[in-house]
């Protein structure tokens, strides 16, 4: 044992040796190790960021939440009737469906809304008030509207951390006035921060307002008219249970054949957020593969290096098994030759992916951070590379005819 440590030590020093005597060889041949291990590591890094910002959103919106809509490609057979939603569809699921938690019948589209010299584009919803439990807002200033302003169209509205920040300059927006197309409506509340989807939309810049008067003074519909409706479970129902209800609800209502197909669709929260998952994860293979080719280049290169290495010094490697050097000793300090080279190119490419999360954060909006699972396989891959690519010139300058290796120049 202590043989094979002191033999290790040796192979280690001529190793760092022949590093030191041609440090630009050494610093560019670790580049190309550099440059593939940064790829996997920063690969890694924003793939696991962008799942965790997918988790946080379904937890924010809520993972027991269903969506309802109208189908408008439909055929409906009767004339040119176009399928739609309402409010009436909307009460007799909460009066018949005794799973559901809270429910919120919607219209939505987008707006110009003005703040003095500030105007900006941004998401209006009308809505009653079971919108905010349904959809897990929390009134951050301010409170929402009460029954008697649902009732008679008050124009009031909530906004969202963008908007504030946007059209507010930041400053205090609950009393404050902003005006959407002609009309002017007064802030009573703000809600809290959802962020943004793992593909940039903004979940915080958002107006709501109650539905009689987003009907009313902002997208005129006809009478009980909705675009969608909001439905949270309560807590351990189904959700697959639960959209079967509804489906034969609906289908009842709007008297739909059995031959025919809906007129509507429901949509799984936590369906789409697997959805997301998966688009996630199959750019993370392909940037992991385009990743893993760029760390092959930079392997290529040490074998090249290690494979002019060996020809130039063929007479040290000739002097070392004269004097009693075994072709072990010589394999493995080539091999180590190759792993420190690529083990150091390899610690300051998760150097340099640290330093390069605050701009990356700032870019995408996610929380990253370099785990010590994905630290550790940036080192492994690392030294996998060495042995693998120093495997050849180390095998190769161990095989060598130490009379042969003399004479040459």
């Amino acid at each position: 044992m202590r043989r094979a440590l002191t033999a290790l030590l040796i192979a280690f020093t001529s190793a760092s040796e022949a590093l030191t005597r041609h440090p630009l060889r050494a610093l560019l041949t670790g580049f190309g190790i550099f440059i593939g291990v940064l790829s996997v590591t920063l690969v890694m890094t924003l793939g696991e960021g962008a799942e965790r910002a997918v988790r946080g959103q379904v937890e924010q919106m809520g993972e027991n939440l269903l969506t309802v809509r109208a189908r408008s490609d439909r055929a409906s057979g009767v004339g040119d009737e176009v399928a739609e939603l309402t409010e009436s569809d909307a009460d007799a699921m909460l009066r018949s469906i005794e799973e559901i938690d809270a429910m919120a019948p919607t219209l939505d589209g987008m707006v110009r809304a003005v703040v003095g010299e500030k105007n900006g584009s941004t998401q209006v919803v009308g809505t009653t008030s079971s919108y905010f439990r349904a959809r897990k807002y929390k009134i951050t200033e301010g409170t929402t509207w009460d029954a008697s302003q649902e009732a008679t169209g008050a124009r009031v509205v909530l906004v969202g951390p963008t908007v504030v920040d946007e059209l507010f300059g930041g400053a205090q927006a609950v009393g404050q006035s902003m005006r959407i197309g002609r009309q002017l409506f007064r802030v009573i509340g703000t809600l809290s921060e959802k962020g943004q989807t793992p593909f940039g939309m903004d979940l915080d810049n958002i107006v709501v307002m109650p539905i009689s008067t987003m009907r009313g003074k902002v997208a005129p519909s006809r009478p009980g008219e909705v675009g969608q409706i909001e439905v949270a479970a309560k807590e351990g129902v189904a959700l697959d249970k639960l959209e079967k209800k509804i489906a034969a609800l609906l289908r009842q209502r709007h008297r739909i054949a059995p031959d025919e197909d809906d007129d509507f669709n429901i949509r799984d929260q936590s369906r789409m957020a697997q959805a997301q998952q998966g688009v996630v994860s199959v750019m993370k293979m392909l940037l992991t593969s385009i990743a893993l080719i760029s760390l092959l280049i930079g392997g290529i290169g040490v074998m090249n290096i290690m494979l002019v290495s060996v020809t130039e010094r063929s007479r040290e490697i000739g002097t070392r098994l004269a004097v009693g050097a075994t072709a072990n000793d010589v394999l493995v300090q080539f091999l180590i030759e190759a792993i420190v080279l690529s083990l150091l190119g390899g610690a300051l490419a998760v150097l340099a992916a640290s330093l390069l999360l605050g701009p990356l954060e700032g870019y995408f909006g996610w929380e990253l951070w370099i785990s010590p699972t994905t630290a550790g396989l940036g080192m492994l891959v690392s030294v996998g590379t060495g042995v693998m690519f120093g495997f050849l010139p180390a095998r190769r300058a161990a095989q060598l005819d130490p009379v042969v290796a003399l004479r040459r120049e």
